[in-house]
């Protein structure tokens, strides 16, 4: 049961990946990147994505760094403190 999330920003570059786990777009280098973020950053490993709302603006992404066309999105996952038995 996911009990808890994180809001982030996100580059619309990653978002196929997070919310779809679809890989395809992204290069070698790029799905590590993201794979390094989320889930040894963030240790994350079973989150859910998805996207607050469907207005995107030029803001700063949270995996690159960069500034980019972006996304505000939850990460829905388990908090085993206040996760009910």
């Amino acid at each position: 049961m996911l009990n808890d999330h994180y809001e982030i920003t996100l580059a619309t570059h990653w978002l196929s990946a997070l919310v779809n786990d679809d890989y395809t777009g992204l290069e070698d280098n790029e799905a590590a990147d993201l794979d390094v973020f989320m889930y040894d950053y963030w240790r994350l490993p079973d989150a859910l994505f998805s996207i607050v709302d469907d207005t995107n603006r030029l803001a700063i992404d949270e995996v690159s760094g960069l500034l980019a066309d972006c996304y505000t999105c939850r990460v829905y996952f388990t908090n085993k403190e206040t996760a009910s038995c």
